[in-house]
């Protein structure tokens, strides 16, 4: 919709009103994938493609930015602070407590309760999840 409307002559404001969506909005989109507003009319010749701007190469770029993540995870599966995570999950402590033990230590490690929460449920799989949902305890102390 976009693309069609740029080359239909809209201009950002009014893409953002067709589409309910705030301008700005449009105008990253627009920004990021190569259009540029037209200070004056063309010449004769070749017409722009929107003004620089094509919903495929967008598309494109938007797939090929959501497969990276943007910041590296701190607990992956194998790695020196997992194996710290999972020795004190196994004496018993919470994942509270576990980023409170380690953000006390020598050299301290800032870590979330949440990210713990994430290695243990929401990423492994298989074997592995069995072994780590087993971790937690289950009940207060």
């Amino acid at each position: 919709m976009i693309q069609t409307q740029v080359q239909q002559g809209f201009k950002p404001a009014a893409i953002a009103a067709s589409l309910n969506r705030p301008r700005s909005c449009i105008t990253r989109e627009l920004a990021r994938n190569g259009w540029k507003a037209a200070a004056v009319a063309r010449p004769v010749g070749r017409l722009s493609v929107a003004g620089g701007y094509s919903s495929s190469r967008a598309n494109i770029r938007a797939r090929r930015l959501s497969v990276v993540p943007r910041v590296k995870r701190k607990l992956v599966y194998g790695n020196p602070l997992w194996n710290k995570v999972s020795d004190r999950l196994q004496q018993g402590l919470s994942p509270e407590h576990v980023a409170v033990t380690l953000g006390r230590m020598n050299e301290p490690i800032r870590l979330c309760h949440e990210t713990i929460y994430q290695a243990i449920y929401a990423m492994p799989k298989g074997e592995l999840r069995t072994d780590t949902n087993a971790l937690p305890r289950l009940g207060h102390n």
